[in-house]
């Protein structure tokens, strides 16, 4: 079923491409390329470390490009056609090769293996699922910021099947030749750097025989504390940033590599997503604070001003929510507690800032008499005043209102899953979690006689009952086990005791739907933008910026630019930064990038299109929803800013049983108290489960502390 829209779509490129085996013909492919299939005798060992074997075995004796299926123990190697290729295995005996035609190799080897053949420039190639392209160079040349590429097929239908491009940027670090032999050469797999085909820089696994050659310099990708990056999904602030980012790493990829696959004679082409926004009329949704009232203690060891002039609530709280001023040693145990405190979390610990003295918000916590009761912590960084005395600096403090705002939310929420006087009506849209049972793992959901209830399952049988006393399910076992077997595809043996689904599973009477996690991204018309960023950066001589007509405007602007810049070369943006500052405004009226554009284009010719222009980012608001394959992700409320973060991250709407219902769905994440200001990409009920876990957890890790004091 399709849910209300607001009458805008869009036609946006994913990071997934559809190879078509039937529309194929293998041309170019079977005139240069022979496949040979080699089945790898068991090796000493234990069965978990045979994969770590069987790889070192064959990075060891073979080059060429390479995909290694260790279940089934098959190697499939990728040769010239002129080229004879004997394999010895560990033992000395020589391996039998059966040679294969390329429209009989399963899909996800075929591609796989043509993947590694597009990366493998070197002659001494070590083939792997993962290649790392360079993004820049970090922290004095010390790191390598880098992206890893790998594809995962999605789905078969027919002749056509989906891969999904996945990626994440992660870092390595640099070291010199001597270093990587005299700390690393046991432990560290090293890489050096290449240049690909299509001039884009990447990190390539090296062999033994070529540690030698890279006196430059040895990558490593150490463990997690040294990976730890961050890259931009997306940039517009320049067009050097706009190459750095994921969604232009991605883009290049995939044009670059969608080529090579046609050059081969392989079809293949880049997945369009056809979206439609979801109506906004299903509205944001908020909890009812009405009456809220929560006790606010002042836990801060160095308070700098009194606490009554700093934590003032938001306007859209006042009316609703009291703050009531509580101390350690006096306050009742039926209001939820809010600790302001200019600590962190690890400051009492060895070498911290208050190490020897006690965390008076654990020590709270960890007492069982106050488990029941819902805290959370504020932080309270110092505030400067401004030079008048009478008011905090404003960005900090707006900051801390924000802090506040989500902080109460929080609390409200802990109160309602701990059923601490917050009834359950005043959480959004309670009517649509009626009948409901919403499952994560071993964690239950559900609405009982009106009241809240988040459970551990516990057993199979437990579920069963639930789901028949709550939603009304019929055939509840067999339900379970559709749902067992959609989730555990490669599991031979059946587990019919299974009752903890992995996926977010909403049960609802005669449906049934699940949440899958794609990994298949949306992306801008990535190529677009950088076309229209790299003309706006282009230098051009500085003559066709000047303007032949006599009004004032142009010989204004004409001196204007002849005067600030001396160079003969002159791009658009160094014009655009310029004229903020040392252009008077009575000349274009207003000293931004319409004026300036429109001015150009009239008086000199050139027309150049804004950043923004021509609704090239109308996916980045709202929630999509592509009807054809049941999938949506969940764009921003507000505005866009020149960088953004995060990706679109496709979600599927898996139907097992009955049919979707947007009205029912779609509502339930046009809520703002799970992300601040922002609508949730789940649900709401799974984040309470998500925090009840929590709760759980930190119950039982307090425990556990006081017992070992």
């Amino acid at each position: 079923m399709k849910p209300k829209g607001t009458g805008k779509t869009a036609n946006n490129p994913t990071t997934a491409f559809i190879f078509d085996k039937n529309q194929s013909d293998f041309s170019e492919f079977s005139s240069n390329f022979q496949i040979l299939k080699y089945r790898i005798p068991w090796m000493k060992g234990n069965k978990e470390a045979q994969h770590a074997l069987m790889h070192n075995w064959a990075k060891g004796n073979i080059s060429s490009p390479y995909y290694l299926h260790s279940p089934k123990k098959e190697l499939y190697i990728l040769l010239p056609n002129d080229s004879v290729n004997t394999l010895i295995n560990c033992e000395g005996t020589p391996l039998f090769a059966e040679k294969l035609k390329p429209w009989n190799v399963y899909s996800d080897i075929l591609i796989k293996l043509v993947l590694a053949e597009y990366f493998s420039k070197s002659p001494s190639f070590i083939s792997s699922e993962k290649f790392f392209l360079f993004a820049k160079a970090e922290k004095g040349q010390k790191y390598a910021l880098v992206y890893c590429i790998r594809l995962a097929k999605k789905r078969s239908e027919n002749f056509s099947d989906e891969f999904i491009v996945q990626g994440f940027a992660t870092r390595f670090k640099k070291v010199t030749l001597e270093e990587y032999l005299t700390y690393y050469s046991r432990k560290q797999v090293p890489y050096g750097i290449e240049f690909h085909r299509n001039k884009q820089v990447f990190l390539r696994q090296l062999k033994v025989s070529e540690i030698s050659q890279h006196k430059g310099g040895i990558f490593l990708h150490l463990p997690p504390k040294w990976e730890k990056s961050s890259m931009s999904f997306h940039s517009v602030d320049s067009l050097n940033k706009f190459n750095l980012s994921r969604g232009a790493l991605l883009q290049s990829f995939i044009d670059s590599f969608i080529s090579h696959l046609k050059a081969h004679g392989i079809s293949a082409s880049q997945r369009k997503a056809k979206l439609i926004q979801v109506s906004s009329s299903y509205q944001t949704a908020t909890i009812n604070l009405k009456g809220f009232k929560v006790g606010l203690i002042d836990a801060r060891f160095n308070p700098s001003f009194p606490l009554n002039e700093m934590v003032t609530l938001p306007e859209n709280l006042i009316k609703n929510v009291s703050l009531v001023p509580k101390t350690l040693d006096r306050f009742e145990k039926d209001l939820p507690l809010l600790f302001a405190m200019d600590y962190g979390k690890n400051a009492f610990e060895e070498g911290g800032i208050l190490a020897g003295k006690s965390d008076p918000y654990f020590t709270l916590k960890s007492n069982p008499d106050f488990s029941k009761i819902p805290t959370q912590g504020l932080k309270i960084e110092d505030l400067d005043r401004r030079q008048n005395g009478n008011q905090f600096e404003s960005k900090t403090f707006k900051n801390l209102k924000r802090n506040i705002e989500i902080s109460v939310n929080q609390l409200a929420l802990k109160a309602a899953i701990l059923g601490f006087n917050f009834e359950t009506s005043r959480l959004p849209h309670v009517e649509l979690l009626k009948e409901k049972v919403y499952v994560q793992k071993e964690w239950a959901f559900y609405l009982k006689n009106g009241k809240l209830v988040i459970q551990q399952t516990q057993s199979r049988a437990k579920l069963v009952q639930l789901l028949t006393e709550i939603s009304n399910i019929s055939h509840p076992e067999m339900l379970l086990n559709d749902i067992y077997e959609n989730e555990n595809p490669f599991k031979l043996e059946f587990d019919s005791e299974f009752f903890a689904p992995k996926n977010p599973t909403i049960f609802h009477r005669g449906q049934c739907i699940q949440i899958i996690e794609t990994q298949e991204k949306v992306l801008y018309e990535e190529n677009i933008i950088k076309e229209r960023l790299a003309k706006r950066e282009a230098k051009i001589p500085k003559a066709k910026f000047l303007s032949s007509k006599n009004d004032h405007v142009s010989l204004q602007m004409n001196q204007f630019i002849k005067n600030f810049f001396p160079q003969e070369f002159l791009s658009y943006e160094e014009i655009l930064s310029a004229i903020g500052k040392n252009l008077p405004e009575t000349i274009l009226k207003r000293n931004n990038d319409t004026y300036l554009r429109k001015y150009l284009k009239d008086c000199c010719g050139i027309d150049l299109m804004g950043k923004r222009e021509g609704g090239i980012f109308g996916i980045f608001q709202g929630i999509w929803f592509e009807e054809e394959n049941q999938q949506y992700f969940v764009g921003r409320q507000q505005g866009r800013k020149p960088t953004q973060e995060n990706t679109f991250q496709l979600r599927k709407i898996h139907q097992l049983r009955g049919e979707f219902s947007p009205d029912q769905f779609f509502p339930l994440l046009m809520v703002d108290f799970i992300r601040h200001n922002e609508w949730t990409v789940l649900p709401y009920p799974f984040r309470l489960i998500q925090m009840k876990m929590e709760l759980k957890e930190q119950a039982i890790k307090n425990n556990i502390y006081e017992h070992e004091k």
